[in-house]
């Protein structure tokens, strides 16, 4: 299992997310994965994985759609496709699934391949319409400083993560390739609102859905914890923060010395 990198509070709340090399601020998200692939009924325990996708066979494919909260999943509705797209042997298989979670713990999209396959998931969160436009532009700040992250694991084998954003006329495509080196990485993928403009004339303000597309060398496997946006916070806010974390360590270490 694991743990959120972002902290989200609300639709324009802010947050501060430890463990990258910047700070940033978590604004709204799209996908948390707490809910479970399938329709209800059906709702699984916690820490479970959820009526998971199996293919045994190139060129297979599946469909999974998720109809629920929207204070969960963005619209309310996730679909996955999932297609095996490589096999060098006969009944390898390839699977994704979504992993609830509990606790300390959250869940999160898992997909994996055998060392002889290869697999494509597209994640589709469609349903805005129904429940009205999604306005991501509702950060302040400049464009190359806000957009949407992409929390992952990684067993480290390359992979790639496609983008695509619309608003109902016009489409954003944007593609970026990642190469751990055999490293396991536990890391995020910055989509800024700069490059989306630049992968399409979009409407930020009036989003209809998203879809995230991702491909990889064969045998890799990918968990995705969260999808939300993001805003790098004002050097003054980070300086307000740094002083009391300051603040608070001062504190500690009198107390640690007192005794």
């Amino acid at each position: 299992m694991k743990t959120k990198h972002l902290l989200i509070i609300g639709l324009t709340a802010s947050s501060l997310a430890i463990g990258s090399s910047q700070a940033i601020a978590a604004s709204f998200l799209i996908d948390t994965f707490d809910v479970p692939i399938s329709s209800p009924p059906g709702f699984p325990l916690p820490d479970t994985g959820t009526n998971p996708i199996f293919l045994n066979g190139p060129g297979q494919m599946a469909t999974n759609t998720f109809t629920g909260p929207t204070n969960q999943v963005i619209g309310g509705q996730r679909e996955i496709k999932f297609t095996q797209t490589t096999s060098l042997a006969p009944g390898l298989s390839s699977n994704a699934s979504v992993f609830t979670g509990s606790g300390n713990y959250d869940g999160f999209f898992d997909l994996d391949n055998n060392s002889k396959t290869n697999s494509k998931a597209e994640l589709t969160w469609n349903n805005m319409m129904a429940t009205g436009q999604q306005n991501f532009n509702v950060l302040s700040g400049a464009n190359d400083e806000k957009g949407i992250k992409i929390d992952y694991s990684s067993e480290g084998i390359a992979f790639n993560l496609q983008l695509i954003v619309f608003d109902g006329m016009n489409a954003s495509t944007v593609t970026k390739s990642f190469n751990p080196g055999g490293v396991a990485t536990d890391d995020s993928a910055l989509f800024s609102f700069d490059e989306i403009l630049m992968g399409g004339p979009v409407d930020l303000s009036m989003v209809n859905y998203v879809k995230l597309i991702i491909t990889g060398n064969r045998g890799f496997d990918l968990s995705i914890n969260q999808i939300g946006t993001y805003e790098i916070p004002e050097p003054s806010t980070l300086l307000g923060l740094l002083a009391v974390f300051s603040t608070g360590a001062f504190s500690l270490k009198r107390k640690t010395e007192e005794k």
